[in-house]
């Protein structure tokens, strides 16, 4: 009897955390579902999405909001009694990992593009100033030499 009293307690506990993930799952995905898609509307109203800047975090923000779409059926999915509830929650589980897995080679992507551009400007800055460090270092030369040449005949001559 405590054993079966024991189990209903459990079993209730169970139902409240699966509550709580459900509302946590639905929040966030709520709230990628608006960020993504905030962004892909600013960069489609401001007509920027072609520019090559811009595209990797346009696919990066798709591919999120694809991901929170499908996260966000999936709790509408899961807190239904539907028959074939299991199947549609693994097919939907399967391909949220697709978008999971491609948002992140996107990030990775996005990353890659950010770091050959800084590099590219910093090459670039690089280049421009180099020809000013030149230019300073023949200046340090010559007043080197300037300070130097006076004092070279006499240790010349010292030393025949």
């Amino acid at each position: 009897m405590a054993f079966l009293l024991e189990a209903s307690i459990l079993e209730d506990s169970l139902d409240l955390v699966d509550s709580a993930v459900q509302w946590i799952q639905f929040v966030m995905a709520t709230l990628s579902v608006i960020g993504s898609s905030s962004l892909i509307a600013y960069a489609v109203f401001q007509n920027i999405q072609t520019s090559p800047e811009i595209r990797p975090l346009f696919y990066l923000s798709f591919s999120d909001l694809l991901l929170g779409i499908c996260w966000l059926i999936e709790v509408f999915v899961y807190g239904t009694s539907a028959a074939n509830k299991d199947i549609i929650c693994y097919n939907l589980q399967a391909v949220g990992q697709i978008f999971y897995i491609s948002s992140f080679l996107y990030t990775v992507n996005y990353i890659w593009c950010l770091y050959k551009e800084l590099r590219m400007k910093h090459n670039q800055s690089r280049q421009s100033t180099f020809p000013l460090k030149k230019k300073k270092k023949k200046k340090n030369l010559i007043i080197g030499n300037i300070i130097v040449l006076p004092f070279l005949p006499g240790s010349i001559q010292e030393e025949k």
